[in-house]
């Protein structure tokens, strides 16, 4: 295969290096994963005493919010799976696009278990 050594690793469609559009990748999945979790421990904080009653507060309601950061986290890492695949396939350094997925499924399992401690604190 035919490399360009004008340029230090593979390049992405956008011009980027996969190292770099790798951790970009899993930056904006976690960051958006923790923004969805700070903001569910927010809402359902508000879910006790006598506003538990109000909207947004019932039992699926709860479930939705707190699952929604470990949901974003599993399908950010699958999609890294999915991409580091594409580039093996290629025959292009694959190890930073699978970094990213494992990273993202480290993190899916910890915002899973902080998810379920803030729906047993609230239920």
């Amino acid at each position: 295969m035919f490399h360009n050594w004008a340029h230090f690793g593979p390049r992405d469609v956008h011009g980027e290096t996969d190292a770099r559009a790798a951790t970009r990748f899993g930056f904006t999945a976690a960051g958006t994963g923790a923004a969805l979790l700070i903001a569910a421990a927010a809402w359902l904080s508000t879910c006790a005493g006598a506003t538990a009653g109000g909207m947004a507060c019932g039992a699926s309601e709860r479930s939705l919010l707190a699952l929604a950061a470990p949901a974003v986290l599993l399908v950010g890492g699958i999609r890294a799976f999915a991409r580091a695949y594409q580039v093996s396939r290629r025959g292009e350094n694959w190890r930073d696009w699978q970094r990213a997925a494992l990273t993202l499924m480290a993190l899916t399992l910890l915002a899973l278990t902080l998810a379920l401690s803030m729906l047993a604190r609230s239920g």
